[in-house]
């Protein structure tokens, strides 16, 4: 899905887009959680976060 799209659907701004994480799925069926470890995602939910605060 495209950024554009995914604003059209949600009615929000993308603010990051990230590739596949390899092992993500595997993490959060351990029910480690997608931030539990460090990565693209973990750094990008701690900006988004800090930003926002």
């Amino acid at each position: 899905m495209s950024d554009a799209a995914a604003e059209r659907v949600t009615g929000l701004p993308v603010v990051a887009a990230l590739a596949d994480q390899r092992g993500l799925a595997e993490a959060v069926d351990r029910g480690a959680g997608p931030l539990a470890r460090r990565g693209p995602l973990a750094r990008a939910a701690r900006d988004l976060l800090g930003s926002a605060a």
